[in-house]
C-alpha cells in the first residue's frame, strides 16, 4: 500500500461519518430538540468542511498543515454528542497526533514522497490482555521492521501524542499503526493494544513476555506498585521515656527508618522482616545475659547460646512468637489474643473471603506440625503462635525466592491473581504489616525480657 493510501483514508471515513452524509446521521439528528438539531448540524458541516481540505491536500500528495480547528470541533462536538453512533474520538485524534508527528518527521518539501510502498499485512493489531505498567513503548528493529513492537494505549489522549511527540527513531512504524487506526467495523474500545508481526497476532503471551523484556532492558518497569502509605498505627500507651536504654536497639531504629521511608508494600516487608530476624537471634543471648545474672561467663554458656541459634529460621521464628504473643500489651489482652480477633475479623470485614485465603495459605505451603492442610478456621488460640510464624515466615520466602516449585509473590500476584484476586495484598495490608508493627514498636519501647538487655557488657572473667 502507498503510503499516501495509508495516511488520510481511514481518516476521511471516520469524520464522513460525523457529518449529514453518514447514514446514522439522520435517526440521531430527529432523537435531538430544535436546538441540538440545529447545533448538531452546525459542528457536522465545520468537520465536513475540514474533511474536504483534507481530501484536497491529500490529491496534492501533501501532510496537511494544521490540525486546530478540526480538533476543536471534534471536541466540541465530543461534549455535546459523545453517544452519537460510532463516534470513534480517541481514534481520530490519535491519527491526527501521528499525522502531526510524520509531517514534522518528513514534511521540510512542499511534495513529499508518498508514493512508497509498504506491506502494511506484515502487522496486525492484538489487545494487550497481560498486565503491563506502560501505556506506550515503542521497541523499533532497524534491521527488520517487521521485529518491532509498538505498545499504544490512545484513550489517553495527551499522553499518547507526547510519546509520539518523543519518537527519535523508528517514525517509519507509524505508516503500519496508521494503516490500522480506524479500520472499518473494527472500533478499538480495548485500554491497550500492540501493533505486532502479523503471524504473532495470534501468540499474545509471546508478544507480551518479548514487549515485555524489551521494557525491562531499557531500565523501566512493567508493574504496577503498590504502595503502603499509612505510618505505623502504635497505641498511645507505649509510652516512650527518656532514660531508658534504647540505644540498644540503634540498628533496630535504623531498619524502622528505612522502613518509614520504603512506599512500596513488599520492600517495606522485608524491611520489617528484618528487624524480627534480628530479634530471633538476639532473643537467646538476651536470655543467657539475664540468666547469669551479671555472672561470669563460661564456655558452657555460650555453647548453649550457640545451641538454641543453631536452628531453622523457622523454628528460631516460632521460638520467638512463643515467647512474644503471651506478653500483654493491653493488661488482660495478649498479643495472641489480639491477633487471633483481628484474624477471624478479616471475613467479612475486609472483602475476602475464606475460600481465598485457604488457597492463599495453600500455595504458601503452610501447614500444621503433622504435615496437614490448614483453612481459615483452624486457626485457634493454641495453634496461632506457630500459624503466625509460619504465615510471616512464608510471606518472606514468597518475595525473596523464586524457585519453580514454590508461590513468587510479586505486584501481579499480590494485586491480580489469577485465582484469589487481591487476597494476598489484604491480608498483609490489613492484616500481617499492622501487627508486625504493633509488635515491633511494643518491644523496643517497653522493657521486656525478650530482647532487652541488662547490661551493656558481658563479663568474661572476674577482674578483681
Amino acid at each position: 500500500m502507498r503510503k499516501i493510501d495509508i495516511v488520510y483514508p481511514n481518516l476521511v471515513a471516520l469524520l464522513n461519518n460525523l457529518t449529514i452524509e453518514s447514514a446514522s446521521f439522520a435517526p440521531f439528528h430527529d432523537t435531538l430538540d430544535e436546538e441540538g438539531q440545529n447545533k448538531l448540524i452546525d459542528i457536522s458541516e465545520k468537520i465536513s468542511a475540514e474533511k474536504r481540505e483534507i481530501i484536497k491536500t491529500q490529491l496534492r500528495r501533501e501532510f496537511y498543515p494544521d490540525f486546530t480547528n478540526l480538533l476543536n470541533f471534534l471536541a466540541e462536538y465530543h461534549d455535546n454528542f459523545s453517544t452519537f453512533p460510532n463516534f470513534r474520538k480517541n481514534e481520530i485524534v490519535a491519527i491526527i497526533s501521528i499525522i502531526q508527528k510524520l509531517t514534522s518527521e518528513f514534511g521540510g518539501t512542499d511534495t513529499l514522497n508518498l508514493e512508497e510502498e509498504l506491506v502494511t499485512e506484515d502487522f496486525e493489531i492484538i489487545e494487550m490482555n497481560e498486565d503491563v505498567v506502560q501505556d506506550n513503548f515503542l521497541h523499533f528493529d532497524s534491521s527488520d521492521i517487521t521485529h518491532s513492537l509498538f505498545l499504544f494505549n490512545i484513550n489517553k489522549n495527551t499522553e499518547f501524542k507526547n510519546y509520539i511527540d518523543s519518537i527519535s527513531s523508528g517514525a517509519l512504524i507509524l505508516y503500519f499503526l496508521l494503516s490500522k487506526l480506524g479500520a472499518a467495523g473494527a472500533p478499538l474500545n480495548a485500554p491497550k493494544y500492540v501493533l505486532v508481526k502479523s503471524t504473532f497476532s495470534t501468540k499474545p503471551k509471546i508478544v507480551w513476555a518479548t514487549l515485555c523484556l524489551h521494557i525491562i532492558k531499557t531500565g523501566e518497569i512493567i508493574h504496577s506498585s503498590y504502595e503502603y502509605l499509612s505510618p505505623p498505627a502504635i497505641p498511645a500507651t507505649y509510652a516512650i521515656s527518656l532514660g531508658r536504654n534504647y540505644q540498644q536497639f540503634s540498628d533496630s531504629i535504623g531498619i524502622i527508618s528505612e522502613y518509614n521511608y520504603q512506599k512500596d508494600i513488599l520492600d517495606k516487608y522485608l524491611r520489617i522482616y528484618h528487624v524480627f530476624e534480628n530479634f530471633m537471634y538476639k532473643s537467646p543471648l538476651v536470655k543467657l545475659e539475664r540468666d547469669s545474672s551479671g555472672e561470669v561467663f563460661s564456655i558452657r554458656d555460650f555453647k548453649r547460646m550457640y545451641d538454641r541459634i543453631n536452628d531453622s529460621e523457622l523454628n528460631m521464628l516460632k521460638k520467638l512468637f512463643d515467647s512474644i504473643l503471651i506478653l500483654e500489651p493491653i493488661p488482660g489482652q495478649t498479643f495472641n489474643l489480639k491477633i487471633l480477633n483481628k484474624w477471624t475479623g478479616l471475613i467479612p470485614g475486609s472483602f475476602v473471603d475464606a475460600v481465598k485465603i485457604n488457597y492463599l495459605i495453600d500455595v504458601l505451603n503452610i501447614k500444621s506440625g503433622k504435615g496437614n492442610t490448614i483453612i481459615f478456621g483452624d486457626v485457634t488460640t493454641d495453634t496461632l503462635p506457630h500459624f503466625f510464624a509460619k504465615l510471616v515466615y512464608a510471606f518472606r520466602n514468597s518475595m525473596v525466592h523464586n524457585r519453580e516449585t514454590e508461590f513468587h509473590l510479586t505486584h501481579q500476584t499480590l494485586l491480580n491473581h489469577s485465582i484469589i484476586g487481591n487476597a494476598a495484598l489484604i491480608i498483609l495490608e490489613n492484616f500481617v504489616l499492622p501487627l508486625l508493627e504493633d509488635i515491633v514498636f511494643y518491644l523496643i519501647i517497653n522493657e521486656n525480657s525478650i530482647v532487652w538487655y541488662d547490661n551493656a557488657i558481658l563479663k568474661l572473667w572476674e577482674k578483681d
